[in-house]
């Protein structure tokens, strides 16, 4: 993988559903098929000290369950619901999220990881 960090710049609205796309690669950023997958799973946080889970995302199993499906050329859709994209604090404008991605594959044995930031934007801040 030679990028495991993306920021998405088009903002979500809080308590809107939001729908994530990455395809899962190797080292060699060739696909991982879906049949090679041992694992994925995500965990949701405010970016930022202390890093605040949201709606207990802590390393949940997102393979073809709990909002995600992996095609069978190894392309992740996750489809965050409302409840995942809250505001820790409603006095904020807006907060950054992190949807931190983890795969492994060959039985477990080769690890992968992928970091998506987004913004989450306050609904009474936008009218």
């Amino acid at each position: 993988m030679t990028d495991f960090r993306q920021n998405i710049t088009d903002p979500v609205c809080e308590q809107t559903t939001a729908t994530l796309t990455l395809a899962l690669t190797d080292e060699n950023d060739l696909a991982i098929a879906k049949a090679q997958l041992t694992s994925l799973t995500l965990t949701l946080y405010r970016a930022g000290y202390p890093a605040t889970i949201f709606n207990a995302r802590d390393a949940s199993d997102i393979l073809d369950a709990n909002g995600g499906t992996v095609s069978a050329d190894g392309v992740l859709t996750l489809l965050l619901e409302n409840d995942d994209n809250v505001l820790e604090s409603q006095t904020r404008n807006q907060e950054f999220h992190v949807a931190l991605i983890r795969w492994t594959w060959a039985t477990g044995t080769r690890p992968g990881v992928h970091e998506i930031t987004y913004r989450v934007i306050n609904q009474e801040a936008m009218v």
